[in-house]
């Protein structure tokens, strides 16, 4: 649908949507759209848009879609204040962003980030919003460089990234740490003058607070942004009031932001599972040229038979494979098996006390896994198909072509076209 829209007037659009420009401007989060141009607006995402000029439009609207006019600014005043503070600020400036779920942070991060390169500053986005990733896949943390502005944080290509393997933070807070901290120090090296942080909405809690509270510890942001509807943020922020350079910015939550049930955000991370696994294929990784993390598999001495024997009696099923570690011991069973706690004490018993991890042929396929350069730097996901366990050989589902030094595994199992079907509390292997 070919239609005319006055200048001046501004339209909020909730996805799947596309407005293309055919005549004249219209502007989005700091973003102009000239002829030729168009704004794609996501399923599940609302986004809006402001005529310039005159402007003849084509607006095509999805199921669920819509478009309405709205009075307000879509962009609160304050915002346009508070980056106007932040960028004023010696370079160069770390903004960490705070907020609930569905609050607007991605967006804020978006004006911030389109205003400074219009100010010609090299800039950098950190999303570690582990859920609803959009620099990234989910599970991982992404940093993307900003040379152009951006209607929306995928629009951003990854230039480097953090494994986590999970979805939330609130079990792996200790990788979620080290992974920004590292990407911040690269981005500090690369000479980045603004280096935004997108954080995830996991805000209430002491396991919450924690983990914001170490993010300011260990980064020592420049500015603090707390986006709230009321005062959701000000346990996060408070303690900091009186820290010296460190800023507390406090702006509203925008009206043109979405809610998200689960079951959309859901969908939105296994479209985002897809795309990073597209065109992949099966590779296969040798125990003698790759390294293993976040798993016991690998990392210890491989039983006897005579033990392997020894265990498959006590336990009543054939014990294919076991490792032991320093600390822990990998056991792998022929066919899935559930025992009581009692033998499972029996076994560590076999072992001195330490930690037993049993699992089976076959368990391992569907895993989520991370491929690390010699660098240690994230190159793309995968799935793994199968683990010969004895031979020390893995195969992996994954589009990544170049040499890979460290596989890094996940809690969380995708079957090939990226739909989520199990999660984790601990390792798997």
């Amino acid at each position: 649908m070919r239609e005319k829209f006055r200048a001046g007037t501004t339209y909020r659009v909730e996805g799947p949507a596309c407005v293309r420009v055919i005549e004249g401007e219209i502007e989005s989060l700091g973003k102009v759209l000239r002829p030729r141009e168009q704004l794609v607006v996501p399923k599940s995402k609302a986004m809006s848009f402001t005529v310039l000029k005159d402007s003849l439009l084509e607006v095509r609207l999805g199921d669920g879609a819509r478009m309405e006019e709205i009075k307000e600014p879509p962009i609160p005043p304050d915002w346009r204040a508070a980056i106007e503070r932040i960028l004023a600020m010696p370079k160069p400036v770390k903004v960490l962003v705070l907020g609930d779920v569905d609050s607007g942070k991605s967006t804020f991060c978006i004006c911030l980030a389109n205003a400074s390169i219009g100010k010609g500053f090299k800039t950098v986005i950190i999303d570690k919003d582990l859920g609803q990733s959009d620099i990234g896949a989910p599970t991982t943390i992404g940093m993307g460089l900003v040379t152009s502005a951006v209607t929306s944080l995928s629009q951003v290509s990854p230039i480097d990234g953090y494994f986590v393997g999970l979805t939330s933070p609130s079990r792996v807070t200790h990788r979620v740490i080290a992974g920004v901290q590292l990407l911040m120090e690269k981005a500090l090296n690369m000479g980045t003058e603004v280096i935004i942080v997108n954080t995830s909405g996991w805000i209430a809690g002491k396991e919450a607070r924690e983990l914001k509270w170490s993010l300011i510890s260990v980064l020592k942001p420049n500015a603090i942004v707390a986006i709230q509807r009321s005062t959701e943020i000000e346990h996060l922020v408070r303690p900091f009031k009186s820290i010296r350079g460190i800023e507390i910015i406090r702006v509203p939550s925008p009206p043109i932001v979405r809610m998200r049930n689960r079951g959309e955000r859901r969908m939105l991370r296994e479209s985002s599972y897809k795309r990073y696994l597209e065109g992949a294929k099966i590779r296969t990784f040798s125990l003698s040229q790759v390294g293993l993390l976040y798993t016991i598999y690998g990392t210890g001495m491989s039983l006897s038979r005579d033990v392997l024997r020894e265990l498959s009696e006590t336990i009543g099923v054939r014990i294919l494979y076991g490792e032991e570690a320093t600390d822990a011991v990998l056991l792998v069973a022929e066919r899935p098996i559930r025992l009581s706690e009692e033998d499972m004490k029996t076994i560590r018993g076999k072992f001195g006390g330490k930690d037993v991890v049993l699992t089976y042929k076959g368990g391992e396929e569907g895993l989520l896994v991370g491929l690390l350069d010699t660098d240690g730097r994230l190159l793309g996901i995968g799935i793994v198909k199968e683990i010969e366990f004895e031979r020390g050989i893995i195969r992996i589902l994954t589009n990544v072509e170049g040499d890979v030094s460290m596989i890094a595994f996940g809690q969380i199992k995708l079957d090939e076209n990226g739909r989520e079907l199990r999660k984790f509390d601990g390792w798997v292997l």
